[in-house]
C-alpha cells in the first residue's frame, strides 16, 4: 500500500469519526441541551469551511436524527438551519439559480395572499420545500463529483444509528419526549391489541419503513457492484431486516419484495458465488425464524391483513377514506384544485392525506404541481443517463412511488434526500458486463 492510499484511508477513517462524533452530541443533547448547539455547531463549521463531499456525507447521515436535533421537544428541529446554510453556501460556491426555482417560490407565496389568508403561509415549510429542491439540483450540477459509494454508506449508517437511539429511551436519554405517543398494532386483534411497533426516530412506522427499504436497496447495489464486502453487507443489512419486522407494518411486508427481488435479480445476473451463498443464507435463516418463533411478526402482520379483507378502508388503516374526502373536495372546488389551498392550509377533517400524490395539488394546485414536476425534469435533463438501465435501477424509484402513496411526503425532510438516491441510482451504470464474475 503506497503511502497515499494510508493517507486516503486515514482521511476516510477521521471523517467518519467526525460523523458519528456530530451524530452522538445529538443524541447526547435528548439529555443535555449544549451537546444539541454544539453539533450544530460543528455541523454548520464544517458547511461553511470544510469539504462539500464531507458536508453531503454528514446531512445523509445526519437527516435520520432530525426528529431529536432539536433544542427542545416543541421546537423546530435545527436541521432546518442546517439544510438552509448548506444551500445558501452552494449558492454561493456555484453562482447558480435556474429562474423556475423562483416562479415556484413566489407562486408559493401567493396562494394565501389570494385567499386573502396569510395564515396559510409558513416560512419554515417554505423553506423547507425550496431548500429540498435547490438540494437536488445542487448535488447533480454538472461540476459536481460525488462519492457515492460513501452517500449511500452515510445514509445507511444513520438510519441504523438513528434507530439504535430509540432504544436508549430511559431517565437519562428522554427520546420519547421528541416522539408521538407510541403505536400499536391494534387491528391485528385483541391478541396483538398493545404491541408497540418499532418506529426508530420517526413518528410513524410507515414513514420509517420506506428508509428501511431503500437502505436495502442500496446495499445490495454496492455489493452488487463490489464496493462493500460480503461480510459488511450482512452486518449491515441484518439489524434493518431486524427494524423492518419490528414495525409489524402491512406495508413493510409487502415492500420487503423489493430487496428481495433486487437480490435475486443480481445473483442470477452476476453469477457470484458469494451471492449465491448470501441466498441460501438467509432463506435458510428466515425459515428459522418461522419454524422456531410459531410465525412471529410475519403471523401478526398477516393477522393485520386479515382484518381488514373484507373492507378496502380496512385494509388500507382507513387511508381510502380520507382520500376520498379529498377527491370530494377537489370535486365540489375546482378552482382550489387549479390554484391549491396553500403550504400550510388545515386538512379536511383534521386528517394528514397519507397520500403525496393528493397532497401535492391540494397545497400547490395543478399549477404548483406542474412547477413542481418542471424543477424535477429540468433536473433530470442535466444528469447523464446510461444507454440502458436494468432492474436494480428501478429498484429505489419503485419503493418511492409505491410507498407515496401511502405517505405524505411533500414537506417531509427525507423528501429530497429520497429523491436524490432515485436519480443516482436510476442513472448508474448496473449493466451485468460491469460485474465480473467470481471463479
Amino acid at each position: 500500500m503506497t503511502r497515499a492510499m494510508r493517507d486516503s484511508d486515514q482521511t476516510t477513517l477521521f471523517h467518519w469519526i467526525g460523523l458519528f462524533g456530530i451524530a452522538l452530541l445529538i443524541v447526547l443533547g435528548t439529555a443535555i441541551g449544549i451537546c444539541t448547539l454544539i453539533a450544530f455547531c460543528l455541523a454548520a463549521l464544517q458547511i461553511v469551511f470544510g469539504d462539500e463531499e464531507y458536508s453531503w456525507k454528514m446531512l445523509f447521515l445526519l437527516i435520520p436524527f432530525s426528529t431529536i436535533f432539536k433544542l427542545s421537544p416543541g421546537s423546530t428541529s435545527l436541521f432546518t438551519y442546517i439544510l438552509l446554510l448548506f444551500v445558501v453556501i452552494l449558492f454561493q460556491r456555484q453562482q447558480t439559480f435556474p429562474s423556475i426555482w423562483l416562479f415556484f417560490a413566489i407562486y408559493m407565496l401567493a396562494i394565501p395572499v389570494l385567499k386573502m389568508q396569510l395564515s396559510d403561509f409558513n416560512i419554515l415549510r417554505w423553506i423547507k420545500l425550496l431548500c429540498g429542491l435547490l438540494l437536488i439540483y445542487y448535488y447533480f450540477d454538472d461540476r459536481a463529483s460525488h462519492d457515492e459509494a460513501g452517500i449511500f454508506l452515510a445514509f445507511v449508517i444513520g438510519i441504523i444509528g438513528a434507530s439504535l437511539t430509540r432504544h436508549l429511551n430511559s431517565a437519562f436519554f428522554r427520546i420519547e419526549r421528541y416522539l408521538d405517543d407510541a403505536d400499536t398494532v391494534g387491528d391485528g386483534g385483541a391478541e396483538y391489541s398493545d404491541l408497540t411497533r418499532f418506529t426508530g426516530l420517526c413518528n410513524d412506522p410507515n414513514y420509517y419503513t420506506v428508509n428501511l427499504i431503500i437502505a436495502m436497496c442500496l446495499l445490495i447495489i454496492l455489493m452488487y457492484k463490489k464496493k462493500i464486502s460480503f461480510p459488511l453487507y450482512l452486518g449491515l443489512t441484518a439489524p434493518l431486516i431486524f427494524f423492518d419486522i419490528a414495525t409489524y407494518s402491512k406495508s413493510a411486508m409487502l415492500m420487503l419484495a423489493i430487496p428481495v427481488g433486487s437480490l435475486l435479480y443480481a445473483t442470477i445476473v452476476s453469477n457470484r458465488k458469494s451471492l449465491k451463498l448470501l441466498v441460501v443464507l438467509m432463506a435458510v435463516a428466515v425459515i428459522t425464524y418461522l419454524v422456531a418463533s410459531g410465525g412471529g411478526a410475519f403471523k401478526i402482520v398477516l393477522s393485520r391483513f386479515g382484518s381488514g379483507t373484507d373492507n378496502l378502508d380496512k385494509l388500507t388503516t382507513g387511508r381510502t377514506k380520507i382520500w376520498r374526502y379529498n377527491l370530494e373536495f377537489f370535486k365540489n372546488n375546482p378552482g382550489w384544485l387549479i390554484v391549491g389551498l396553500g403550504i400550510n392550509a388545515a386538512y379536511i377533517n383534521g386528517w394528514a392525506h397519507h397520500n403525496t400524490y393528493i397532497e401535492m395539488p391540494y397545497h400547490l394546485g395543478l399549477i404548483g404541481v406542474s412547477l413542481l414536476f418542471g424543477i424535477l425534469k429540468q433536473i433530470s435533463n442535466g444528469i447523464s443517463h446510461p444507454l440502458k438501465r436494468n432492474i436494480l435501477n428501478y429498484s429505489v424509484l419503485t419503493c418511492v412511488l409505491i410507498m407515496y402513496m401511502f405517505l405524505s411526503m411533500l414537506f417531509f425532510y427525507d423528501m429530497p434526500f429520497q429523491m436524490i438516491l432515485v436519480f443516482i441510482v436510476l442513472n448508474m451504470n448496473l449493466e451485468p458486463t460491469s460485474v465480473s464474475a467470481e471463479m
